[in-house]
């Protein structure tokens, strides 16, 4: 079944601290086309306030009117002739769509059709809900930082932060092989928020909080972007080193 309209309903930056929920156009499916219906859209409210704010000038001013947003889940309704694996009703990741001038996709999340090309479409397996899915970038973040360090088996990991990003990458040094540690900010002793800490505890980190990161002589400065060298835990006969990220 084709889709008549080429309207779609999205989250539209107009400038500085102007937001509406406005409709935008949407060019004509393309040979390897896939248009989704957004069932969830994930605010990345980091990025999504500095580009409100017009704060985020990594290329340039931003391009108002807007559509914000870089992560989403839905439902396949409509592929182009050259689209292959993909079918109407499949449920499906993206983090980019189309929109027509004078809005642009900056990268378009948010917004009730996605249409881009099959490249940029993950297709999701049954066991994935749309609520997760839709947190995947996020969730990388975490993945790519911790996967940058050199770090060997047994080595000493310092996280600061307990949010998602933080969480995710605790578990990635873990799986490496790394004695994580974590930290909510240089002076808290205790998270936060405690299902955080829970989580920490539960699948991301060996000690959690600062008095056990002091115990474990492991704490550097939140600000440290790079891998910087540590003394060795007490009981632990192997190189330490600390990983500082900065993760809310």
């Amino acid at each position: 079944m084709r889709i008549v309209s080429r309207r779609a309903e999205a989250v539209v930056f107009g400038g500085r601290g102007d937001v509406t929920v406005s409709p935008v156009d949407l060019p004509e499916i393309g040979h390897t086309d896939v248009l989704m219906e957004t069932r969830v859209s994930v605010v990345s409210a980091g990025m999504e306030r500095w580009i409100l704010s017009d704060r985020f000038h990594w290329g340039g001013s931003m391009p108002y009117p807007l559509v914000p947003g870089y992560q989403k889940s839905g439902v396949v309704l409509e592929v182009g002739a050259g689209v292959d694996g993909l079918a109407p009703g499949d449920r499906v990741f993206m983090t980019t769509s189309k929109v027509c001038e004078p809005v642009h996709a900056f990268s378009g999340g948010h917004i009730s059709l996605s249409q881009e090309i099959q490249s940029e479409v993950l297709k999701l397996p049954a066991e994935v809900s749309d609520l997760e899915a839709a947190n995947l970038v996020v969730a990388q973040v975490g993945y790519n930082a911790a996967s940058r360090p050199r770090i060997h088996g047994g080595e000493v990991a310092a996280v600061f932060g307990d949010g998602m990003i933080g969480q995710m990458a605790a578990q990635a040094l873990r799986a490496r092989g790394g004695y994580c540690c974590s930290q909510v900010g240089r002076y808290n002793t205790q998270p936060r928020h405690d299902e955080r800490g829970w989580l920490c505890s539960a699948f991301g980190v060996d000690v959690n909080g600062h008095d056990a990161m002091v115990r474990h002589g492991s704490v550097a400065s939140a600000g440290a972007a790079t891998p910087v060298a540590a003394a060795s835990p007490p009981a632990r006969r192997v190189p330490s080193r600390i990983m500082a990220f900065p993760m809310t």
